[in-house]
């Protein structure tokens, strides 16, 4: 199997990234930086930048300007492939999930 080069980013590791009073904030400061040296492509999808402006907005309670400026940046960032969820990739992700779950015996 081939390993990808990529770094998938979820909502809490955004969160983690921006807001300095987390406790994961320099881990996650570091990993970033280190996957953009390397030229890791970081992946998100725009779910979890809806579910990320929640977050930031409450309970984080960061400026709303700052949340904009943050998420702009994520959106046009040379480094960051931002994902567009569909129906027919919802469906087939929720397929996986429930073989995973029934191959799983769980």
């Amino acid at each position: 199997m081939r390993k990808s080069n990529n770094l998938f980013m979820d909502t809490s590791g955004w969160g983690n990234l921006i807001d300095q009073s987390q406790s994961y904030h320099q881990l996650t400061v570091s990993i970033y930086h280190n996957a953009r040296e390397r030229g890791r492509k970081i992946i998100t999808t725009n779910y979890i930048i809806t579910e990320l402006v929640a977050l930031l907005t409450s309970p984080l309670h960061l400026p709303r300007n700052k949340v904009i400026k943050f998420i702009d940046g994520i959106k046009t960032s040379p480094y960051v492939e931002v994902i567009h969820i569909n129906f027919h990739q919802d469906e087939k992700t929720w397929i996986l999930l429930t073989k995973r779950l029934i191959n799983n015996g769980v």
